[in-house]
């Protein structure tokens, strides 16, 4: 399924190596039941964190953004572009659009995949960022195997024709 252990999704071998926010596996919990043979656990070559230097050319469109912030909490990303609220939808909304900022993005060309309004988007990249969110969302762009595993959008008029096209 996939190349590397952590380049999966639902693995918890991403909690191991700090691929992901969301806590689906105890990490410290493990690691204290596993003693010495907690390294067995973490895969050997684990992906260096992606900086946070602002890019001249984005690596990526804002969908796929998208798709990245919502990856590294564990979630889809549609329910970032829903109106459901919740502490983790709200960090991963902030680090879409810290890392939007930071690849060149305006607030503005941010809003549409996030389903807000401009405003929104301003008042979400002034509230607390989680670095080390931006800084994981980044490696699942920049990362090809990680990149390869981003969920995709699916729009209504994308499922209806594929359905009744």
């Amino acid at each position: 399924m996939a190349l590397r252990s952590f380049e999966y999704s639902w693995s918890g071998a991403r909690a191991f190596v700090g691929l992901t926010r969301a806590s689906l596996a105890n990490v410290s919990r493990a690691t204290t039941l596993l003693g010495e043979r907690a390294r067995w656990v973490a895969p050997a070559m684990p992906p260096t964190l992606a900086d946070l230097e602002p890019a001249e050319v984005p690596c990526a469109g804002p969908e796929l953004i998208l798709a990245a912030a919502a990856d590294a909490y564990g979630c889809g990303p549609d329910a970032l572009a829903s109106r459901r609220i919740g502490p983790d939808l709200c960090a991963a909304r902030a680090v879409y659009v810290r890392l939007g900022g930071l690849e060149s993005y305006t607030h503005e060309q941010l809003a549409g995949p996030l389903a807000r309004t401009r405003s929104r988007v301003t008042q979400l990249g002034v509230g607390p960022i989680d670095l080390a969110g931006v800084r994981i969302a980044r490696t699942l762009l920049r990362d090809p195997g990680l990149r390869r595993r981003l969920p995709r959008r699916v729009d209504a008029a994308t499922l209806w024709a594929n359905q009744f096209g």
